[in-house]
């Protein structure tokens, strides 16, 4: 699910990936690529919209 997104935790020593960045909590970022629900104001980034499946492209 994450694949094709650069993931960023602000809080943990953490960054993978390549692509639009995605940046939020370590758990805010593990709930994103599980499918869980979480609020678009957890994470931030151009990738967010795309992670999340709500891109209207």
């Amino acid at each position: 699910m994450a694949q094709g997104y650069r993931l960023i935790a602000s809080d943990t020593p953490f960054d993978h990936g390549s692509g639009p960045e995605v940046r939020g909590s370590g758990i805010a970022l593990l709930l994103a690529v599980s499918g869980r629900p979480i609020g678009t104001d957890e994470i931030a980034g151009p990738g967010v919209l795309g992670l999340l499946g709500t891109d209207a492209t």
